[in-house]
């Protein structure tokens, strides 16, 4: 019967390496002397002196003041002063004929506002036909044009599209009424303004200049009354006008005059017609 095996002359087994650099380190003891080892250790430094970087540029950075800090404030009224890259590219260089093809279009005023000598500060709410639905709040096209003793109203068009650079403007008023103590008239100045107003803050005292009156326009009963001016209108630009009560208004008589301002009627009514240039 054969006895217990001899403990003394069993195999001795070790661990098998799991990769070549386990194998290389079970020899050798160390991984500094082998390729993968300074691979790893060389990467281990570039991490370090990244971040070390990366510290030192947000230390510098946060004792600079920053750039936007010098910077104007800036809201949706200066939208009009960034630069637009022209939409008409190679129009200019297009054989047209001469004279050019009668063209026109009506324009509309996109601004219709009141101001008031009487209180300088005052500011008119433009958008009095104003409602709630169920989609939320609705701003109608109509604008209340007022002339009245104290009260104006300002008015802007904005000159489009390519080639349609002779405008007229248009004013169109009913039959004056007879007998009536109101004196129906209207006097247009020309404003010191090529830029949108803001109606938010717009009043007598922050209303643009008057440069120069175009005409006093006189109702007159029984028939209406239609009155236009010519004018140059460049590309985009925007042309600003004040409608007030004339400088010959009778003794005994009042100015009054109101209309609603719509995109389709023109009578009663202020707006352009816009002609080709080119």
């Amino acid at each position: 019967m054969p006895g217990p095996p001899n403990t003394d002359n069993r195999r001795q087994y070790r661990q098998v390496s799991v990769d070549e650099d386990d194998l290389v380190l079970s020899k050798t003891g160390s991984m500094s002397s082998t390729p993968a080892g300074l691979y790893q250790r060389n990467v281990l430094w570039l991490c370090l002196a990244c971040t070390a970087v990366n510290v030192l540029t947000l230390l510098i950075n946060f004792r600079r003041p920053f750039a936007f800090e010098n910077s104007p404030i800036l809201d949706r009224q200066d939208i009009h002063r960034l630069r637009r890259p022209s939409q008409y590219i190679g129009f200019d260089d297009i054989r047209r004929p001469s004279p050019p093809i009668a063209r026109n279009f009506t324009t509309f005023p996109f601004t219709v506002a009141q101001i008031d000598a009487a209180e300088p500060q005052k500011v008119f709410d433009p958008d009095l036909k104003r409602y709630m639905a169920l989609s939320g709040t609705v701003y109608p096209d109509e604008k209340r044009v007022v002339v009245a003793n104290k009260i104006t109203t300002v008015i802007q068009f904005r000159a489009i599209d390519y080639g349609m650079e002779t405008c007229d403007i248009h004013i169109n008023l009913l039959p004056a009424s007879e007998p009536s103590v109101h004196f129906e008239g209207v006097s247009i100045y020309r404003l010191e303004s090529a830029a949108p107003l803001d109606l938010r803050i717009l009043s007598h005292r922050t209303s643009p200049k008057r440069v120069g009156k175009l005409a006093d326009i006189h109702a007159m009963a029984g028939q209406a009354t239609h009155w236009h001016h010519r004018l140059s209108c460049s590309l985009e630009e925007v042309l600003t006008f004040e409608l007030a009560c004339p400088s010959d208004v009778p003794i005994g008589m009042t100015c009054n005059l109101e209309w609603w301002q719509g995109k389709e009627e023109s009578s009663p009514g202020v707006y352009i017609v816009q002609h080709a240039t080119v």
